[in-house]
């Protein structure tokens, strides 16, 4: 269906009204018949159609005025343009078009999905010079480099600021002369008929508080959530938190736009639509729901889609030391290097569970009735400890009960931010808690990594208390680290080894709801945290408090001994004696 847009190259100029190309050969055209009115002489003439389309089509102003649009090559077909493709066409005019306001823009990375929305906020501004738009990203680093992007564009596309030399400024020298700092740090200002407070581009992070007291018209959020690589602190409430508060920094227009990348299936950017209702915006890379016959595929069995070819995938793939070609057959297979397959998910496939790696799942949990200590004498009792060395941490004290049925019970536990010495008497209290049910507590596992001194500690305070039943200290430092990439994936990957085969397996019951108090007096309860804050955010936890000192239970048994399972008692068939209870009746939901 053609496209009818009005538009005006001047101000004092009527409307002139332009019907939009279809494919990318009329596009062709089209710039052929414009260029020529400058090879012919006719500067004034092929000035105002550079304005008119540049207003006019969001595809035309990033393919034959933005640099990326010109330039950028597809080093994996042949260096062809990367932008001069039907997939791009679709997605600028998905953005023009389409109700793009409070949308998440998901894309395959390379796809370029940034650079189309940095050309459509620009568009705005050559529509309505005073248009005002900021944007937030995770840290201030990745907020600066966003904005550096489009200073380098303003600066050094000579194109841009010949047709529109009534926004953008020729050089230094002539924004001195006008007074004017328009590339401020964090902010770019364009030639506006307007003194407005807000800047034309803003650039602000949620590792800082958030401006006050401004009004943009557009708000746009680009990687506001981040991998662990990026080194921030920052954690999912925080995010929220200053998602909630940048609400209030809008024009009448509201508009929202955010793009990013899916790092799990319950973290930010997939709540942005489940809980706060924006739409989705998906260009993948390959789309894993349709599968296809392998040698048509991508690397996870989907059907290669938005321009990306199936050999093009593989050599992606395979740059980040995730895919080879098999020696034998001369096909290409996937690796076994976790890291580039699950980035291959999330960046290409835009599927964060697709990469089949570290998935915890909160459909794998079964429950069982009552409180724990109801079930005190029916195993072993195995206290864990995930020791924090102050305030800042919280420690997380974990009680299984390990039954004859060789299942994992978690029964009991405590999270609370404490010092060292209360520390020590928050673990003996949970021990004293057990026995006194008259439960078999058989050990005390602690993790103890580097320099730490947390079994010592534990032992010499028990040493002050000689009539106390103390089980023995097990320290666990497995110092293996499995997976990839720094301690903190590594520490993943071993949470993940750990629990991922019991837990799916159903072999580990919970609590319908494990209230506790922590550390100022509040009720907490710990099932529903480490539900949906340990499991239902993995790989990328809120916390991991629990999941790290529940998974002690399976450090390996080379250091630290097998898993103290209770003796299973044999029927006697003569004195009637030794039945052992049915867990298949204990009370299962």
């Amino acid at each position: 269906m053609p496209r009818w847009v009005a538009v005006r190259a001047y101000p004092e100029m009527p409307p002139e009204v332009v019907c939009l190309p279809e494919t990318l050969a009329d596009y062709s055209s089209l710039w052929a018949a414009i260029d020529a009115q400058r090879t012919a002489g006719h500067y004034e003439t092929w000035k105002a159609l550079m304005r008119i389309w540049t207003l006019a089509d969001q595809f035309f102003l990033l393919r034959y005025v933005w640099t990326a649009g010109r330039n950028a090559r597809n080093e994996y077909r042949g260096g062809e343009l990367l932008f001069h493709h039907e997939a791009h066409l679709r997605f600028a005019r998905e953005i023009q078009f389409g109700p793009m306001d409070d949308t998440v823009v998901i894309g395959a990375r390379g796809f370029g999905k940034s650079t189309q929305l940095d050309v459509d906020d620009t568009r705005q501004k050559l529509l309505d010079p005073n248009h005002a738009s900021v944007l937030f990203s995770l840290t201030k680093s990745l907020a600066q480099k966003h904005l550096e992007i489009l200073r380098q564009e303003f600066d050094t596309n000579d194109l841009l600021k010949e047709i529109w030399d009534d926004r953008f400024w020729r050089d230094e020298d002539e924004r001195r002369e006008a007074g004017k700092i328009p590339w401020g740090t964090g902010v770019l200002r364009l030639k506006r008929t307007s003194s407005r407070p807000e800047e034309s581009f803003e650039a602000h992070s949620f590792e800082y508080q958030l401006p006050t007291g401004m009004h943009y018209d557009l708000r746009r959020y680009d990687d506001i959530e981040a991998d662990r690589s990026v080194n921030s602190d920052i954690t999912q409430e925080t995010i929220e938190e200053r998602w909630v508060s940048s609400q209030n920094l809008s024009s009448t227009k509201r508009q929202r736009r955010v793009t990013g990348t899916y790092y799990a299936p319950s973290a930010m950017m997939v709540r942005l639509e489940t809980e706060y209702g924006l739409k989705k915006l998906v260009f993948a890379g390959e789309d894993v729901e349709d599968k296809v016959d392998p040698g048509e595929a991508g690397p996870l069995g989907g059907r290669p889609v938005n321009g990306f070819t199936r050999e093009e995938l593989w050599r992606r793939l395979k740059d980040a030391g995730g895919a080879e070609i098999d020696a034998e057959t001369g096909e290409w297979k996937r690796t076994g290097n976790q890291k580039a397959n699950l980035d291959y998910a999330r960046q290409t496939a835009c599927n964060p569970i697709a990469g089949e790696a570290e998935v915890l799942d909160k459909n794998w949990l079964v429950y069982y009735d009552g409180e724990g200590s109801g079930y005190a004498r029916d195993g072993n009792v195995v206290i864990c400890a995930d020791c924090s060395p102050g305030l800042g941490d919280p420690t997380f004290i974990w009680v299984w009960l390990l039954t004859r049925d060789k299942e994992f019970w978690w029964v009991d536990g405590e999270m609370r931010r404490v010092a060292p010495a209360a520390r020590k008497e928050l673990i003996h209290a949970v021990t004293q808690r057990w026995i006194n049910y008259g439960a078999n507590v058989v050990q005390l596992r602690l993790e103890n990594y580097g320099q730490a001194t947390y079994v010592q500690d534990q032992k010499e305070f028990w040493a002050t208390m000689p009539k106390f039943p103390a089980p023995p200290v097990i320290k666990c430092s497995d110092p293996r680290r499995q997976g990839f990439g720094d301690a903190y994936e590594g520490k993943i990957y071993r949470i993940y080894n750990r629990w991922q085969g019991p837990l799916s397996s159903g072999k580990v019951r919970f609590p319908v709801r494990m209230v506790r108090i922590d550390e100022i007096g509040r009720p907490v309860d710990l099932m529903h945290h480490v539900k949906e804050f340990e499991i239902g955010f993995f790989p990328r936890p809120r916390t991991d408090n629990g999941l790290d000192a529940g998974g002690l239970i399976w450090e390996d048994p080379k250091l630290v001994g097998p898993i103290p399972w209770p003796e299973v008692k044999r029927w006697n068939q003569e004195k009637g004696e030794g039945k052992e209870r049915s867990y298949a009746t204990a009370g299962l939901l």
